[in-house]
C-alpha cells in the first residue's frame, strides 16, 4: 500500500518538466476559450504507471474537465485489490494534478438490476476507498457514476411493456438503495450519476418510470447516450443528428431543481477532435438555455476518432405461423451468432457491400438470404426470416 503514500510532488517528478508545462498551458488556454462542461469516460487505468496516467489524461479529447473513471474490470471491483487500488489512486493523483474532477464508474453490468442490495454493498466499498484516501489527505472522487443499461438485457429486448416497466422499477430501486448507502456512510457530498439511452424520453410517454424527471429524483445527473456502437447506426458527425434525438420536451420537462442532464457523444463517430468540438459547441449553444443542461460527455478517452466502422445486420427468425425460433444459428462468412428467446439476432462485422446469410435450426430446413448494399456504420434491419418444416 506504499503507492497510496506517494505525494503529488513525487508524481510530478516522473513527468518531464517541459511536458508538464505544455499540459498545464494547454489546459489554461482551453478553459479560457471554452466554458462548456465536458466529461469523458476512462477505462483501463489499473494498467497505467504513474507517468502513463498523467500522459493518458493529458490527451483527453474535447478539453474534458471531468472523468468517469472505471473502477471495475469485468466482474472484479478494482478497489478490492491492493495493487489495482494503488493504480486507481495514482490515476486520481494524476487527475488532481491536471485539475480534473473524477467520478468512480461502477455497476457496468445490467445483472445488478436483480441484486439491488449487492449493488449498494459494491458502491459502499468504493465509498470506503474514497474515505480512506481523503483521510490520508489524498484526492478522492466527487461522485459515483453507474453504467447499468437495462435495454441490453434479453429480458428487455424480448419483454412486453409490463416486463420493461418492472426493469425500470428495479433500476430505480438500485439507485435509491445506493443513495441510502451513501448517506449512511456519511458521504452526502458524493453525487450520483448514470448513463442511459437517449430514447427514454419517448418511452416516458407510456412508462412514467422512464422519464428524466423520475430518474433524477434519485440521481444528481444523467448522461443521455446519443451514439451507436461501432457497426451500429451512426449518429454523430452532425450536431443536427444529435439534437433530433435529445431536443425533446419530454426529456427536459420537470427536471428537479439542482439536477441535470448531459448529452453523451462518441469519438469514433467524428472525423477528428475538431469535428467533435464543433458538435459539442453547437449542441451546447442549442441546449444551453435549458435549466437542466449540464454539458456533454465523450466516449471514451482512448477510443480513436473516425474509427473504421463495420457493417451489421439485425433481424428475426420465425416459423410459418410467425412463432419466433430461439437458438437458430446465423452465419455470414466467418461470423456466427444465435437467435435469442424471441428469435432476434444481431451480427456486426459482416462483409460489405454484399454477403450471403445462412440460417440453421433443428427441425427446420436451412434457409439462405442474399444481402446487398451493406454500408459500414449502418445497421441493416432485415425482413423476418421464415423457416419451413421439411416435407
Amino acid at each position: 500500500m506504499s503507492e497510496f503514500r506517494r505525494s503529488k510532488g513525487d508524481l510530478l517528478n516522473k513527468v518531464p518538466a517541459i511536458l508538464l508545462a505544455a499540459i498545464l498551458l494547454s489546459d489554461s488556454r482551453a478553459m479560457a476559450s471554452d466554458r462548456t462542461d465536458v466529461a469523458v469516460w476512462v477505462y483501463g487505468a489499473q494498467a497505467w504507471s504513474d507517468s502513463e496516467a498523467i500522459r493518458h489524461l493529458a490527451r483527453r479529447p474535447a478539453r474534458a474537465g471531468r472523468l468517469y473513471l472505471s473502477v471495475e474490470t469485468g466482474s472484479r471491483l478494482l478497489v478490492d485489490d491492493p495493487a489495482d487500488a494503488a493504480r486507481i489512486g495514482a490515476a486520481l493523483d494524476a487527475a488532481a494534478c491536471l485539475g480534473l474532477q473524477v467520478e468512480a464508474m461502477l455497476l457496468q453490468d445490467p445483472g445488478w438490476l436483480k441484486d439491488s442490495e449487492g449493488a449498494a454493498v459494491r458502491a459502499a466499498r468504493v465509498i470506503a476507498f474514497d474515505r480512506a484516501r481523503r483521510s490520508a489527505g489524498r484526492p478522492g472522487f466527487i461522485g459515483l457514476h453507474f453504467d447499468i443499461e437495462p435495454h441490453t438485457e434479453e429480458e428487455w429486448v424480448c419483454g412486453d411493456a409490463t416486463a420493461r416497466r418492472d426493469m425500470l422499477r428495479r433500476l430505480h430501486d438500485v439507485f435509491g438503495r445506493i443513495a441510502r448507502a451513501r448517506d449512511e456512510a456519511g458521504a452526502p457530498r458524493l453525487m450520483l450519476s448514470a448513463a442511459l439511452p437517449w430514447w427514454l424520453g419517448s418511452l416516458s410517454a407510456e412508462m412514467p418510470e422512464a422519464a428524466s424527471s423520475a430518474l433524477l429524483t434519485r440521481l444528481d445527473e444523467m448522461v443521455l447516450m446519443v451514439y451507436g456502437d461501432p457497426g451500429g447506426p451512426l449518429v454523430g458527425e452532425s450536431a443536427a443528428a444529435v439534437l433530433r434525438r435529445v431536443d425533446d420536451p419530454r426529456i427536459w420537462s420537470r427536471i428537479p431543481p439542482g439536477r441535470g442532464l448531459r448529452v453523451g457523444l462518441a469519438t469514433y463517430e467524428y472525423r477528428d477532435e475538431a469535428a467533435l468540438e464543433v458538435a459539442i459547441r453547437e449542441v451546447s449553444v442549442h441546449l444551453g438555455g435549458r435549466a437542466g443542461f449540464r454539458g456533454v460527455a465523450v466516449f471514451e478517452l482512448d477510443q480513436p476518432f473516425s474509427a473504421p466502422l463495420v457493417a451489421s445486420i439485425a433481424g428475426q427468425v420465425r416459423d410459418r405461423v410467425g412463432t419466433p425460433i430461439p437458438g437458430a444459428r446465423i452465419q455470414v462468412a466467418n461470423r456466427t451468432t444465435s437467435t435469442n428467446r424471441c428469435g432476434l439476432f444481431g451480427l456486426a462485422g459482416v462483409p460489405f457491400p454484399a454477403a450471403l446469410l445462412t440460417v440453421v435450426a433443428p427441425g427446420f430446413a436451412p434457409a439462405e438470404v442474399s444481402l446487398a448494399g451493406l454500408v459500414p456504420g449502418r445497421e441493416r434491419t432485415l425482413p423476418p426470416i421464415t423457416l419451413e418444416v421439411p416435407p
